[in-house]
């Protein structure tokens, strides 16, 4: 990625970059845009097969058994809190 185009993005979004840190970017930034035009050979690639087809890639059999557990109400951690108040947890203030 060019350091003009991370420089363009960084205005956008109104981060100021100097010159090092946009070339640094676009140099991180050049692999994943090269992966990403791959997505269109691998689309081709997969043409038929639907979402929920895993093939062989997930033996069902390894997976645990899917138990619904009992549910703890939440006024239980918030009773045991060491600071709580007006129906939740209290924190020290960080920011004026």
């Amino acid at each position: 990625m060019e350091r003009v185009d991370v420089l363009n993005l960084a205005s956008l979004a109104q981060i100021h970059l100097s010159d090092d840190e946009a070339e640094a970017i676009g140099r991180e930034m050049t692999p994943l845009f090269d992966m990403a035009d791959l997505l269109p050979d691998i689309g081709a690639e997969t043409d038929g097969t639907s979402p929920g087809d895993t093939g062989e890639c997930v033996n069902v059999a390894d997976l645990r058994e899917d138990t619904p557990i009992r549910m703890v109400d939440p006024e239980e951690f918030i009773e045991q809190s060491p600071s709580a108040g007006d129906g939740g947890f209290t924190i020290k203030r960080l920011l004026e």
